[in-house]
This record gives structure tokens, sequence and C-alpha cells, in this order.
């Protein structure tokens, strides 16, 4: 009969309570989503109180198109989580080459998804808006499909927007995705507040999305370009000869 004796392992070194480097690291990755978070609700809070000055009418048309604009960018955010996920993973491993395939891969599929919406809320902006508004006023209903109509052509462009903002974020640039988050943020809040100042009523809320999507989009891909990892790689993932 076979006896185990269980011997106690002396290690002269304890295992740290606290360690201040994955605190750090932490910190690092979850601070800038923190801001954004917190951020876009306070410029959203901001932007509403512009619109409601506009007229009862509009506020309501915007609140509801608003709903119907962030459906899409939920669907295409959770694809970009994915990315995020899977350009840190590789990006560790040193898989370089499959951080750019898969965010080409990504890509596509957030294009498509994005572009499917733009054409049923530029075509049917009213059947959706009476979907959110009850027996809606016609200020509110043309103000909703305004905004549909125009900023629904932008998404694409956001849509790349954030999939760089993903693949940065995963690549570890937190600067960068933070910059280009507040870039786009204080742009749309800024031109909403210039544009219906200098009397373009809520075409120019319409205008401050797509300016500040498009402008953030060239901020983001900008940083999703300097990352220095991916310069030896095409878009397939193989080396550069």
């Amino acid at each position: 009969m076979l006896v185990f004796k269980l011997r106690k392992i002396k290690s002269e070194q304890k295992p740290a309570v606290f360690n201040k480097k994955i605190c750090r690291d932490i910190l690092a990755a979850a601070i800038p989503v923190i801001l954004q978070n917190s951020f876009v609700s306070v410029g959203n809070f901001f932007v509403q109180k512009r619109i409601n000055n506009i007229s009862v009418g509009a506020a309501a048309g915007f609140t509801a198109a608003f709903k119907l604009v962030s459906l899409t960018n939920t669907a295409v955010g959770n694809m970009v989580s994915g990315i995020a996920n899977f350009s840190s993973q590789n990006k560790a491993a040193g898989n370089y080459g499959r951080v750019k395939q898969g965010v080409g891969v990504g890509m596509l599929y957030c294009l498509a998804i994005s572009t499917i919406f733009t054409v049923i809320y530029a075509v049917f902006p009213s059947f959706f808006t009476k979907m959110f508004i009850t027996d809606p006023s016609q200020d509110a209903l043309n103000c909703s499909i305004s905004f549909l109509r125009y900023v629904s052509l932008f998404l694409p462009i956001v849509c790349v927007k954030l999939v760089c903002d993903g693949a940065v974020r995963g690549c570890g640039g937190n600067i960068g995705f933070t910059i280009s988050t507040f870039t786009d943020l204080i742009i749309r809040v800024a031109f909403v507040y210039i544009l219906t100042g200098i009397g373009w009523g809520f075409d120019g809320v319409c205008a401050a999305w797509a300016i500040g999507w498009t402008l953030g989009m060239f901020v983001a891909a900008g940083f999703y370009m300097a990352i220095k990892c991916l310069r030896g790689y095409t878009i397939t993932g193989k080396p550069r000869p």
C-alpha cells in the first residue's frame, strides 16, 4: 500500500496582494471607455437642450430618429467589440497579419450592416418614425424624416470610424481612441450650436452629425494607419515584399 505524504512547500516570496502594473494596465484600458460613455451622454444632453429650443416637434422628431440611428450603431458596435478583442489577442500573440486581416473582414461585415440600414431608413423613413411616435405632429414627422434620410447616408462613414477605433483600442492605442471619440463628439455638439445659431434650424442638426462623423472618421483612420505593428502587412495579412 502506497502512502503519499503532502509536504508544505515554503516560498520565500509571498504572492503580492496588489499588483501596480496590472492595475495600471486595467485603468489604461478602462478609463477611455468610461470617459467615452460619460461624455457622450453629456454631449447628447447639450444637443437635446439646443434642439428643444427649436420646437417641440423638432425635439420629438430628433428623439425618434436618434433611437433608430442608435439601433444601427449598436449593431455595428457589437461587431466592433469583437474586432477589438480579436485585435488584442492576436497582437499579444504577435500575429500582426491576422490583426489586419480580421479588421478587413470585420469592416466588410459592418459596412454591409450599415448599408442595409441606410437603404431602409432612406426609403422608408416615415414608416419607421411612426413606430416610435404615436400620433405625431407634422413638424415632428418632418424632422424625423429629414434626420433619417440625411444622416443615414453617413452610416457607412461612421461604421469605418467605429471599426478603426476598435482596432486602435485592441492594439493598445487608448490615447488615439480617446482623441478620435472626443473629436467626433465635440465637433457634432459645436456645429449643432453654430449652425442652428446662424439660422439653419433643424437642418443644422442633421449637417452637424454628418460633419462630425466625417471628420471623426478621418481622425480614426489616421490613428489606425499609425499602428506600428501593422505597417509591414497588407490588408490580406501577408507581409509586404
